[in-house]
């Protein structure tokens, strides 16, 4: 059997490292290749990293100053020797036959395996309603890749195995300085595969933390542009061949307006105009509205009719003179910058047979 690369970044996670690398550890899969990347970690995890290298030849440590996860898993990957790659979150971890059932499937001459998740979550943690769904795998089997079939999976890098010269040629690796960098990291590598296996078995642990990235994000952050910036990234990779072109005409509307979504909805108020400006930016970098006509949001968002959607609060001086939002029970009346509320005739009457 071929190499398979563990690629897996560490900073400051001593208090789940041992449970992470001895599940690596346990992969009936022997084959490996564990590259452990220490990024600047303050807590216990270098003297972790040097007690488990010491007793498995097949552990790497590099140790390198905090640079963030893009930089520390593109690193990873340069440093790989592997015939294939994965990586591995060192707060998360790994049923024992994930490899095992993973690394055999590429002998169908596929370009990708996906596996299902897990999500775990610590002590006060919350998981999301929406947690199941979004990281179950809807596929089974072997699958001819589509747009619209990866548009349907999770982007996550950790839950999927690759092949590394396909990295390595197509120059695919993780934007650095900017957060929710899978999605990148996955519409690259998706956009040169044809063929994938999907195993819908839950083989990896996700743990969900309190005080993780995306915790935070559905807090509110300033850095929810982020997504957008990787939207940037992602189109103008498109742009670079006509072998993308099935790519950016399937794709670029529905991920336009979901990462619009995921930016504005979860970005704190004071940075949503940014979001608004930003937006405008790519569709006419991209010759968006040109495009595609028939995108209605696109339409709006370039008209700049903010009004016609319920969660932007943006008005423009005209449409604070005169405008009218339609929300599902109410209607807002902007009239000379005064705000007017008005219950809708649905919930008057659903209103009055609740009073009877």
């Amino acid at each position: 059997m071929e190499k398979l690369s563990v690629i897996i970044p560490v900073y400051n996670m001593s208090k789940y490292l041992e449970k992470c690398l001895d599940s690596v550890l346990a992969q009936t899969y022997s084959n490996l290749e564990i590259i452990c990347i220490n990024d600047g970690s303050t807590d216990n995890s270098a003297a972790i990293l040097a007690a488990y290298a010491q007793k498995d030849p097949r552990i790497i440590v590099i140790h390198q100053k905090n640079s963030g996860l893009s930089i520390t898993r593109n690193n990873g990957i340069r440093r790989a020797t592997g015939v294939f790659l994965t990586f591995l979150d060192s707060d998360d971890f790994i049923n024992p036959e994930t490899y095992q059932l993973c690394v055999p499937l590429f002998q169908l001459n596929v370009d990708v395996v996906f596996f299902g998740c897990k999500v775990v979550t610590e002590t006060n943690a919350i998981k999301w309603d929406s947690d199941d769904d979004y990281y179950s795998v809807r596929q089974d089997g072997l699958v001819e890749l589509t747009p619209q079939i990866l548009l349907h999976e999770n982007v996550s890098s950790w839950n999927k195995v690759y092949k590394t010269a396909v990295i390595l040629e197509k120059q695919i690796y993780f934007p650095e300085h900017l957060l929710y960098e899978d999605a990148e990291f996955y519409w690259k590598y998706m956009a040169n595969a044809q063929k994938a296996y999907f195993i819908q078995n839950k083989l990896y642990n996700y743990l969900r933390r309190n005080n993780s990235i995306m915790a935070n994000t559905f807090r509110g952050t300033d850095k929810a542009i982020d997504h957008l910036r990787v939207l940037d990234n992602v189109l103008a990779y498109f742009g670079l061949n006509i072998k993308y072109d099935d790519f950016m005409k399937k794709l670029a509307p529905q991920l336009f307006e979901s990462y619009f979504w995921f930016s504005y909805q979860h970005a704190i108020p004071e940075k949503r105009k940014d979001i608004l400006q930003f937006s405008l930016h790519i569709i006419d970098k991209y010759r968006l509205r040109q495009l595609f006509p028939e995108s209605k949001f696109i339409k709006n968002m370039v008209d700049k009719k903010y009004h016609k959607y319920k969660n932007i609060d943006e008005y423009s001086f005209a449409q604070k003179i005169f405008s009218i939002k339609k929300m599902q029970f109410k209607k807002y009346v902007y009239i000379s910058g005064f705000k007017f509320e008005l219950e809708r005739k649905k919930y008057k009457k659903l209103k009055s047979l609740l009073d009877n």
